[in-house]
């Protein structure tokens, strides 16, 4: 099989599921992706929906997504128009407003891609009534849409909701992954370990085995505040 999200750290089998069911067409139309903050929830869903949309997916030679064709570029960088990000903003909460909006754009077809994806961060924090209206989405969505809620917990999310999507669980990267993945992507990392490889191995450990957590750790201000 071809290489999976190469660039993501570590949930290996994840990655090989997921290059799977995209290849075989076996992607369904909703997923839940679970796991603590920093363990790539939200790498993941963008790195799907480039998959999707990748101009090079049958070339067996080049990973998936390829991370270098138009659609995969303007995806991870945030300016593909069948891709959206749904979160709270500045408010406690999503409500229903919000779902609304989403449910009226999904009866528009796409624009470029063969799939409309919408991402929703925190899902969690979805009102109840907001998750009800949902449902309606979820149960009879139009065939080319396809939906990914990120949270740290199904459990937080309606039973109905939940029975509804595929969930998928984020696993925390195991210290030795941790390192070589900072110290080949990461600059600052990669300085923090030649200057002080005692305080590279503290950070580490402060991570919990969050890639997120642990780039937040490469700002001097912030490891002081961790480690002192």
């Amino acid at each position: 099989m071809k290489p999976a999200f190469a660039d993501l750290a570590g949930n290996e089998a994840l990655k090989k599921r997921l290059c799977g069911d995209i290849l075989s067409d076996r992607l369904t139309h909703a997923y839940l992706i679970e796991g603590a903050p920093g363990t790539g929830k939200h790498a993941f869903a963008l790195r799907i929906a480039a998959a999707l949309a990748c101009e090079n997916k049958a070339n067996s030679n080049l990973p998936l997504p390829c991370m270098t064709c138009p659609a995969c570029r303007k995806i991870l960088s945030g300016n593909h128009p069948d891709v959206s990000v749904i979160g709270r903003q500045e408010k406690a909460t999503i409500g229903v407003d919000v779902i609304r909006e989403m449910q009226a754009d999904t009866a528009i077809a796409p624009n470029e891609a063969e799939n409309k994806i919408y991402i929703i961060e925190d899902a969690h924090l979805l009102t109840v009534q907001a998750q009800n209206a949902f449902l309606l989405t979820l149960e009879e969505p139009p065939a080319y849409v396809r939906f990914f809620l990120l949270c740290e917990s199904a459990a937080s999310m309606l039973e109905t909701i939940r029975s509804r999507v595929i969930t998928l669980h984020t696993e925390s990267i195991d210290p030795v992954t941790m390192e070589a993945w900072l110290t080949e992507n990461n600059a600052a990392a990669r300085a923090v370990k030649n200057a002080n490889p005692e305080e590279f191995r503290e950070l580490l450990a402060a991570s919990g085995g969050s890639i997120g957590q642990a780039l937040s750790l490469t700002d001097p201000k912030e490891r002081r505040t961790v480690l002192d």
